[in-house]
């Protein structure tokens, strides 16, 4: 694939050789010139650059493909997240089974709601009693 050299790299060229021809002529500073061969070979870099990169970009190469597995991850993990409102003393869903663990993990302090961290773990564990009392009495009626 064969780009052309961008705006900014043909007018840096054309400038390169302005000032070449006036300081041939002596009607520019070697300075002047030195300028506009910096600013050239800036310029040559840049286009440069960016050929890489749209070079790059057409071929799929290595970086886009990564980035694309990254992405297809993201999404995955986002297709899992559950977002909840926790509100105190409400089950608002029942993300456990019987038998499975459960971890008491507040988000909030609860210090007007309970004496200490025992009662408020007896409670926790009442509820969660509750939810598979609940959960194995609706398995009892539909059988």
């Amino acid at each position: 694939m064969t780009i052309a050299a961008g705006p900014e790299e043909k007018l840096a060229v054309r400038e390169s050789q302005r000032r070449r021809e006036l300081f041939e002529r002596q009607l520019v500073a070697l300075e002047s010139l030195e300028q506009a061969e910096q600013a050239e070979i800036v310029a040559r870099a840049a286009a440069d650059t960016a050929r890489v990169r749209l070079t790059r970009l057409a071929l799929g190469d290595a970086d886009e493909t990564v980035l694309r597995e990254r992405l297809a991850v993201a999404r995955a993990e986002l297709a899992r997240t559950e977002i909840r409102a926790s509100v105190a003393g409400t089950v608002l869903s029942r993300n456990a089974e019987p038998g499975d663990v459960v971890l008491l993990s507040p988000a909030c302090a609860s210090y007007d709601m309970f004496e200490n961290y025992e009662q408020r773990g007896r409670e926790f564990a009442e509820r969660v009693r509750a939810v598979a009392m609940e959960k194995v009495n609706s398995q009892i009626s539909k059988a």
